[in-house]
């Protein structure tokens, strides 16, 4: 495998490019992950709520609800955290295959 020649100031543009997509991309994917995470987060409260002022019992699928939030944050956690992480690493990649 050759090694990369990459003319520096090729280089300087590409990484200039690299960090105004990443933290754009890392904002995006975050306040998505957000909002999202809250909308869940409010609608399983009000749904226990709910049941809270009805006096109805609560069954299998409340429970099933909360597990499912749960799992709901750690995977946006993994995505805003994948973003962060790999985002980059990515980007300059395609951008170096695109350009051969």
């Amino acid at each position: 495998m050759e090694p990369l020649n990459i003319p520096p100031a090729m280089l300087e543009k590409i990484l200039e490019k690299m960090k105004a997509d990443n933290h754009r991309a890392f904002v995006d994917v975050t306040v998505e992950h957000v909002i999202l995470g809250v909308a869940a987060t409010i609608a399983v409260a009000l749904r226990f709520n709910a049941r809270r002022i009805t006096r109805a019992a609560l069954k299998w699928d409340d429970w099933l609800s909360i597990a499912a939030c749960v799992l709901l944050w750690g995977d946006n956690f993994c995505a805003i955290l994948g973003t962060y992480a790999f985002y980059p690493i990515s980007n300059l990649m395609s951008d170096y295959c695109t350009k051969k």
